[in-house]
């Protein structure tokens, strides 16, 4: 494991000298062991604070795994089944497509839905959950799945009305507190120290730290008060360890049983000729040479939570590459996430 973290430092370094994000941090999993990798500071100003195992990142789309866990925990519950239509648990749904989509295809981003969040993010909350709600879609027509927000917007409001509780709130409960996560939190932070900026907003004309990059689930966190499951989580590299932890070994059952973190990881979409898990991205381009074992998620902000079901090894990386703002070119970031699964996922 030495060589290997020499490897990834060297890789680090030279992104960080690139400019691709001003630092990261990253865990190095197994069963065993979790060994934890620190570079860079949380902007690229030369004076600014280090990074560190307890700096708190935005995990972006990585919330989606969260609330995907919360769903197959309601599915093993017998509280939810994959085939319940989102019109039984959402009424309001019931005269629009989006009524008709099943907790399977919202699991597995089948739907590719026409409109993207972001064109609509000036809309007033209560409108743009009117706009989710009336959403079109059509099946996944293109050689790869389409990720949406929107699907994972609508799963977490069916979590929300079979748990009868916010899903922040259940999260907490069912995920964070049982695995030690106690840095971990959904819905803009309260406090900025020893929080990583994700960027300086030209939409929002601020710089945002501790508060949801995503646009969308910002408004509706702003306009209603509500944290989405698409986007919203914040946590260190140490919290998101130990949640990597847990998947990678099938004995512990303290989010879901081995049978359905075999499913979870399992192809589901093979019928349609796609790829993909319950929540999870799998075969993905970003995932390097030996993408075909790997299964895992990517956050826009320049996170990566990725692990190969077989040999129990996983990797967790968390970065602002966002800040201070956005690049139109995500190629180099690409390039990194590639780098390191080929470091770490080297077939010996």
């Amino acid at each position: 494991m030495k060589k290997t973290l020499e490897q990834l430092t060297l890789i680090l370094e030279e992104a960080i000298k690139a400019e691709i994000f001003p630092g990261a941090c990253l865990a190095l999993v197994n069963q065993k062991e979790v060994e934890y990798l620190n570079l860079g500071k949380l902007r690229s100003t030369s004076d600014d604070q280090k990074v560190e195992t307890t700096t708190i990142y935005d995990l972006a789309s990585i919330t989606k795994l969260i609330t995907a866990i919360l769903a197959l925990q309601l599915i093993e519950e017998k509280k939810l089944s994959f085939n319940d239509n989102l019109a039984k648990y959402s009424p309001i749904t019931k005269d629009f497509s989006t009524g008709k989509l099943t907790v399977w295809q919202l699991l597995t981003s089948l739907p590719n839905f026409a409109a993207a969040l972001s064109d609509n993010k000036d809309l007033e909350g209560e409108r743009l959950l009117e706009f989710i709600f009336q959403a079109n879609y059509q099946s996944q027509q293109k050689q790869e799945i389409i990720y949406s927000n929107t699907a994972f917007i609508l799963l977490g409001l069916v979590i929300e009305q079979i748990a009868g509780v916010s899903i922040d709130q259940l999260a907490q409960s069912k995920i964070f507190t049982p695995l030690a996560m106690n840095q971990t939190s959904w819905g803009n932070l309260s406090f900025q120290k020893g929080v990583a900026p994700s960027e300086i907003d030209k939409w929002r004309k601020r710089e945002l730290v501790g508060e949801i990059h995503d646009e969308s689930a910002w408004k509706l966190y702003h306009d209603l008060g509500i944290c989405v499951g698409s986007a919203g989580v914040f946590a260190n590299i140490q919290d998101c360890s130990m949640l990597l932890s847990s998947l990678l070994n099938l004995d512990d059952s303290r989010l879901l049983k081995k049978e359905m973190k075999l499913r979870m990881v399992s192809n589901q979409l093979a019928d349609y000729q796609l790829d993909g898990g319950l929540g999870l991205e799998r075969n993905k381009e970003w995932m390097g040479e030996n993408r075909q074992r790997l299964v895992g998620k990517t956050g826009f902000t320049g996170t990566l939570i990725v692990w190969d079901p077989q040999t129990t090894q996983g990797l967790v990386m968390l970065a602002n590459a966002t800040y201070p703002n956005r690049p139109e070119d995500r190629s180099k970031l690409m390039m990194v996430r590639q780098q390191l699964c080929d470091t770490v996922f080297a077939i010996s």
